[in-house]
């Protein structure tokens, strides 16, 4: 009882680190913030920032969860975890599912990314490295596609078969998926001897399949030109 209410007032405290100066539960919100709230908490004992100050495995960090979920019970609150889309267990699960498994290395965390930034000023724009801390930053912050990186065959490409698709073959998203244009918004046909610097906007002109074959319409662009950035320039710099 003793170490659940230590936990309870560590999520207290946890919230005031993070500049909540409002009643950490809530009230004034609906259930949906109230998850998304404690869902971030999660993710503090994750990084070892415990009241112990060291790593600790799913059982304990959902301890902590509960114990948080727990202040809102006890003032007849619902369970956060009734929320509609339900964060608190996507964490917890994705945690869960890391710990099983074999040869796992340290994720990567907020630390991590602030020093790979701190290299990127002696970086040339257009290097390797660079075009992988781009690829990184995507993947962290919006979510990439398995079927980017890798495939199921050695020697074959997983393909688009729907009957209506006219655009190039490939599942996975390439270079002729991209169309790259330069200050003036003019399109450039060819990358030969190009720099990041020279591509300032692109625009995806494709739609590509969904899962289980449903498809978009082809023929329907992303909006306006995108300023190049994320997808925009890991290309330039990859391709």
């Amino acid at each position: 009882m003793h170490t659940q209410q230590s936990r309870a007032n560590h999520f207290l405290g946890w919230t005031t680190q993070v500049g909540l100066v409002n009643d950490p539960c809530l009230p004034e919100y609906d259930i949906q913030a109230r998850n998304y709230l404690i869902a971030c908490f999660a993710v503090s004992p994750i990084r070892g920032e415990t009241i112990l100050k060291r790593q600790i495995k799913y059982a304990t960090i959902n301890n902590y969860v509960k114990a948080a979920v727990k202040l809102h019970i006890d003032r007849e609150f619902p369970s956060p975890h009734h929320a509609k889309t339900d964060y608190i267990s996507i964490v917890l699960k994705a945690v869960k599912k890391y710990e099983k498994e074999p040869d796992r290395q340290h994720m990567i965390d907020d630390e991590m990314i602030h020093h790979m930034e701190s290299l990127r000023a002696d970086l040339d724009p257009d290097s390797l490295e660079a075009a992988l801390i781009d690829w990184i930053y995507l993947g962290r912050f919006v979510g990439y596609r398995g079927i980017e990186w890798c495939q199921t065959k050695q020697k074959e490409y997983l393909k688009i078969e729907h009957p209506s698709w006219t655009g190039p073959p490939s599942y996975a998203f390439i270079i002729d998926d991209i169309e790259f244009f330069n200050e003036s918004k003019q399109p450039l046909h060819d990358l030969t001897g190009l720099t990041v610097d020279d591509i300032r906007y692109f625009l995806a002109s494709h739609q590509k399949a969904e899962e289980q074959s449903e498809l978009r319409d082809p023929t329907v662009l992303q909006g306006s030109c995108q300023q190049l950035n994320g997808y925009g320039r890991i290309y330039a710099s990859i391709f």
